[in-house]
């Protein structure tokens, strides 16, 4: 069972990761459709299931968006803050609370809220690998956004 101290330890990395990569997209300007569309994949997922978990319309939440670098940095951003405020208020008896909701095939679904927490960390971190391997690919460096490297550098901050 995922702790409420677990889901905010998740989210202040996943906050972390997407801030470091927002910074070094701005930098960097790369004119690549494939990042743009990946990256405002993770923001809008970031959006639909904070909705989804939250009990809120979610229906009309596009899944891959067509939003521009600055827009899906800022909304990423701003989910990962929607995120850590809703964790910080949960108990272990909602975090073992089933999400029921329509999935985007139509499919209905209900999963635990701990195990949403997980699949949302999972889903930043596998998206933003491909972003990188697609920095790489078109010559710029990525950062190493591994969770580790946030343990060593912000966890001496706290």
């Amino acid at each position: 069972m995922l702790t409420r101290a677990d889901a905010l330890d998740l989210f202040a990395y996943d906050a972390w990761a997407n801030r470091q990569m927002s910074e070094l997209l701005e930098r960097a300007h790369p004119a690549d459709a494939r990042i743009a569309s990946v990256w405002a994949h993770i923001g809008a997922t970031l959006e639909l299931w904070h909705a989804r978990q939250a009990g809120a319309d979610y229906a009309k939440i596009a899944v891959w968006p067509q939003w521009d670098r600055s827009e899906a940095s800022q909304r990423a951003l701003e989910a990962d803050a929607r995120w850590n405020a809703s964790a910080s208020e949960w108990s272990e008896t909602d975090l073992a609370r089933v999400v029921r909701f329509t999935n985007t095939r139509g499919r209905p679904c209900a999963d635990r809220l701990d195990d949403i927490v997980r699949h949302v960390a999972n889903h930043g971190t596998h998206h933003r690998a491909q972003i990188a391997m697609r920095l790489r690919e078109i010559g710029i460096e990525p950062l190493d956004l591994d969770y580790i490297v946030f343990c060593r550098k912000e966890r001496v901050a706290r």
